[in-house]
């Protein structure tokens, strides 16, 4: 298993959890798999505490599996935030990339089955939003929720519509503006998202 720090896929899940800066925390973020081009990345969330009635349940449980690993229990009552991650950089201007997180959510309504999120960079144009296209074909406007001390967040969810468009599509562009007018596209290959999405547990 591979584990590597990347501080942007960190702040995004601090930031969803507890509405902190991206520079609060320099932890590790673990890599579990690789579906084409896409990651799925998993943290515990800092300060978390065990909850004891799970600690219990887990101790029951391998307790029936005769588990030989003293900290199994500890470890399984600890819950990881897990999504699915790809991190592009635009090949006029280098300096100039997107984090593109996806997070599997159980919903009720059933009417949207994921929550797209993405780090822009600072300084872009807000106003406009964070337009998208799949395969060449509009998929409409993503607003922009805040910005923090190195990137400007954008989030939606992922309607039933938008998550087909992403299972079939061969590549989006996520496009970015500097002012009015002044659009930046950034290509995302969608290779592996299916899978990627399977290997989320919701």
């Amino acid at each position: 298993m591979k584990t590597k720090k990347l501080g942007v896929f960190l702040g995004i899940f601090c930031f969803a959890a507890f509405g902190a800066s991206i520079n609060a925390f320099a932890q590790q973020t673990v890599v579990k798999s690789k579906h084409g081009a896409w990651n799925i990345q998993c943290e515990v969330p800092p300060n978390q505490t065990v909850n004891a009635a799970d600690l219990v349940k887990e101790l029951e449980k391998n307790k029936k599996k005769k588990t030989k690993k003293n900290n199994q229990p500890i470890k399984a009552a600890i819950k990881e935030q897990c999504g699915m991650v790809q991190v592009v950089k635009s090949k006029n201007r280098p300096n100039v990339g997107l984090s593109i997180i996806i997070f599997r959510v159980k919903r009720k309504d059933k009417s949207a089955g994921g929550l797209l999120r993405v780090l822009a960079p600072a300084g872009v144009f807000l106003p406009t939003g964070l337009a998208m296209e799949i395969d060449g074909k509009a998929q409409g406007r993503i607003g922009f929720l805040r910005c923090l001390p190195n990137g400007c967040i954008a989030q939606a969810d992922i309607t039933k519509k938008l998550m087909k468009a992403f299972r079939k599509g061969k590549a989006a562009n996520f496009i970015i503006y500097e002012a009015p007018g002044r659009g930046l596209a950034l290509k995302v290959p969608l290779k592996g998202f299916t899978a990627a999405y399977k290997a989320m547990k919701p």
